[in-house]
């Protein structure tokens, strides 16, 4: 299920998806969790007989991330909560970008360890690390500090989800559905110092100026993009081009830019913007 939320990040990350966003804001906006349901239940052709991907209610319920209801397709029944497996792949994607972006934070220079030990979560990370190897060097180890930061966390959504499991005295899914908040959490000292670790990366990666410099040419090619497709919708290719009539222009240009990696959309901003003439 973690894969198939991933399917709806366009290039660039979240600085692709808040140019997007922006672009089309007017045309129903763009979020990467409902982009990963409309491939899958629409833009991906498979079947000859009917669009997407075929797949189960239950795997598309878990792409939908933050609704606030939903209603089974097949028996009509309303509830407020997703299975186990959507609460807890929610929260696993929340592990995974944050010990990811660490390791590459520090990788690229812009996080430093001494920096992050004033960051309770890392700290906590790092004596359990020292615990199990007290002479680690952390110049070559890194990585072990980070496992163990997310074996904390990991540790923590097990403990606490089990014991929701037991008091709310769950036994089938239907249970799980009708429960108002999920049941699947991290415990409150784990959850605020996980929101201190993210407001570290939001301070000393995230808006370092080397990476808002990137940013603003990622933000600047996709407008540059969306501008030339606007006015060239001929350049959009086969399946975009058999969509503009039932989606509209704009949504239809939203989806073909949200499903370029990162090398492509450079590529395509060499073709049509950089290296054409007529484009500006």
């Amino acid at each position: 299920m973690k894969i198939w939320h991933d399917l709806g990040h366009p290039p660039c990350g979240h600085t692709g998806e808040e140019a997007l966003d922006r672009l089309v804001s007017q045309h129903g906006g763009f979020d990467h969790n409902a982009q990963s349901l409309r491939i899958v239940e629409m833009l991906e052709e498979k079947y000859p007989n009917h669009a997407g991907l075929n797949l189960t209610w239950d795997v598309r319920e878990g792409l939908q991330k933050h609704a606030l209801g939903f209603t089974d397709p097949a028996s009509g029944e309303s509830y407020t909560s997703p299975s186990l497996e959507a609460q807890v792949t929610d929260l696993a994607d929340e592990i995974a970008y944050s010990s990811h972006d660490l390791d590459d934070g520090i990788d690229a220079g812009l996080l430093h360890i001494e920096g992050l030990r004033d960051v309770p979560l890392w700290a906590q990370a790092e004596r359990a690390a020292r615990a199990e190897s007290p002479e680690l060097d952390l110049r070559r180890y890194r990585g072990f500090v980070i496992r163990c930061l997310v074996n904390l966390l990991v540790d923590d959504l097990v403990a606490v989800t089990s014991d929701a499991i037991v008091r709310e005295q769950i036994t089938t899914l239907r249970d799980v559905r009708q429960q108002p908040k999920s049941l699947a959490a991290f415990s409150e000292p784990l959850r605020l110092h996980l929101a201190q670790l993210r407001a570290y990366l939001f301070e000393h990666l995230y808006h370092h100026p080397s990476v808002a410099e990137a940013n603003h040419r990622a933000a600047a090619m996709i407008a540059d993009l969306y501008a030339y497709f606007h006015a060239n919708p001929q350049s959009l290719g086969r399946k975009a081009l058999a969509r503009l009539e039932s989606e509209g222009l704009e949504r239809t240009i939203c989806d073909h830019v949200s499903g370029m990696t990162d090398r492509y959309l450079h590529d395509q901003h060499q073709t049509f913007v950089v290296n054409n003439p007529k484009a500006g």
